[in-house]
């Protein structure tokens, strides 16, 4: 049964939880047990796609290493950046479903932003195991993934809180995008 003022059985601080807070429906509110319930499914399936893209990345990394001989370090920044646009793409649509709403080019390039403090962080962990050590394959894939695995939580709530998160009406918090509490569920009341 669907309330006709939301608002009178919520707290005042929870924020409307509508994928399309522009639209003229009354908005919904999600209880603050909700929102990690959703912010934990996306964290999963942020983990879950990171499964994917990270060995693709590393695989691409060892066939350029295998054709040109360049520092492993800076070979991993251009891999970075040649995999950020499908990256960003499957992680839109599929962890953050189509986006916060504020438009494609403004979110791949914070998304790229983070795809480079990442590659940095683990591009600075292979450079060095690759000046020290001549690093091969399996000692590349560890030092990247050190430098990467240091960045990665930090990387999920700025792409979270900040990169896809919905737009939301004045006095309330931003909504991450994938928020959506359908009318008639338990949630959305």
């Amino acid at each position: 049964m669907a309330d006709d003022n939301p608002a009178d059985d919520h707290p005042a601080d929870d924020h409307p939880a509508d994928d399309h807070p522009a639209d003229d429906r009354p908005q919904r509110r999600e209880s603050g047990g909700d929102r990690r319930d959703r912010r934990s499914l996306r964290f999963t399936r942020y983990s879950a796609l990171s499964i994917l893209t990270v060995p693709t990345g590393y695989t691409l990394l060892l066939l350029a290493r295998g054709i040109w001989d360049v520092n492993a370090g800076l070979l991993n920044l251009c891999v970075g950046t040649v995999l950020t646009p499908p990256s960003f793409l499957l992680y839109r649509w599929l962890v953050w479903h189509g986006g916060g709403g504020r438009g494609v080019a403004r979110e791949m390039f914070s998304f790229w932003q983070t795809v480079m403090v990442g590659a940095l962080a683990s591009s600075a962990t292979i450079g060095i195991a690759d000046a020290w050590f001549d690093a091969g394959g399996p000692l590349i894939v560890a030092a990247g993934l050190t430098g990467q695995g240091v960045i990665f939580i930090a990387r999920f709530v700025w792409l979270d809180l900040f990169t896809f998160a919905r737009r939301s009406p004045p006095g309330h918090a931003p909504v991450p995008a994938g928020n959506s509490v359908p009318a008639g569920t338990p949630s959305g009341r």
